[in-house]
């Protein structure tokens, strides 16, 4: 008996519009939940105002966190004048043309910025920006050279 002469079988097809349709709603999805933080930092920094427009350029940067307390932030983790020497000497083996942006609170002593740029210029990164926001609240950056 031959069962397969009466019936031919059509060949099986794949409909790929649904499966578009599930991938772009996956994708709407994401994008809709996902929450973007702007710049976290572990302390409350005061930025002075400037208004000035940012003059930081693209590349790879460091930002080095100074809060009115005295405490310095790096890489997101409270440090200690060492550590942080210890962080920038690694910095500077990894890229040497990094440039180091100081967010500094308006009422941080003046010395306290030297001595944070005067390690980094020790341990080779000599790019710098000091951080300012506008009078308007936002955010930009003054190049030191």
């Amino acid at each position: 008996m031959d069962f397969n002469a009466q019936r031919r079988r059509s060949p099986l097809i794949l409909e790929l519009t649904p499966l578009i349709d599930v991938v772009f709603l996956l994708l709407l999805f994401f994008m809709v939940s996902t929450t973007f933080v702007q710049e976290p930092s572990a302390i409350e920094v005061d930025l002075p105002q400037s208004s000035a427009a940012a003059l930081v350029p693209s590349g790879t940067d460091t930002e080095i966190l100074l809060g009115a307390d005295g405490r310095v932030v790096i890489a997101g983790k409270v440090t200690d004048l060492a550590t942080l020497k210890d962080e920038l000497r690694r910095i500077a083996r990894e890229d040497p043309t990094t440039q180091v942006v100081v967010r500094g609170d308006k009422t941080v002593a003046y010395q306290q910025l030297i001595d944070i740029m005067s390690l980094a210029q020790e341990e080779g990164l000599t790019q710098f920006s000091l951080a300012t926001s506008r009078p308007g609240g936002a955010a930009g950056a003054g190049g030191v050279p």
